[in-house]
């Protein structure tokens, strides 16, 4: 073991054959982390799984609050243009099934929209491009009702 600027390393191989005078040497940072690591087969943090997410559309294109209130207007924007805004849970209906609508297009990356109940709830924006990419935001509606 050396310590080298406060860190510790553990000597994997030592070369003192290549050039006189100077010792040359590979060093790997020890971590001394006795749970995480599996020290007989040189591995760490062996035990610490990460987590498998579905790969999918994420909500990352859409720009925009997470939370909103009722009956005042959001304003959301998506990282590319030339796609078309919509709710999920109100496309293909005749009737909408939740009381929030699209007020305007500012631009064709950014929209305003407005949830027309006074009780909370949620939805899901979504934002479709020709080629059949889509990016979908959860937005949660928080009221005192």
């Amino acid at each position: 073991m050396v310590i080298l600027r406060g860190v510790t390393y553990r000597i994997e191989e030592i070369d003192d054959l290549s050039m006189p005078g100077i010792l040359q040497m590979s060093a790997k940072e020890n971590f001394a982390n006795k749970v995480e690591n599996d020290v007989e087969n040189d591995i760490t943090n062996a035990w610490n799984m990460i987590p498998v997410i579905p790969e999918g559309q994420n909500e990352f294109g859409i720009i925009g609050p997470d939370v909103v209130k009722p009956l005042f207007t959001a304003e959301f924007e998506a990282i590319v243009s030339g796609g078309t805004w919509y709710i999920e849970e109100n496309e293909g209906r005749r009737a909408t099934l939740l009381p929030v609508e699209i007020i305007d297009d500012v631009s064709e990356r950014v929209i305003h929209i407005k949830w027309n109940n006074p009780k909370s709830g949620s939805y899901t924006l979504c934002y479709r491009l020709p080629d059949g990419v889509f990016y979908k935001r959860h937005i949660i509606v928080e009221s005192l009702f």
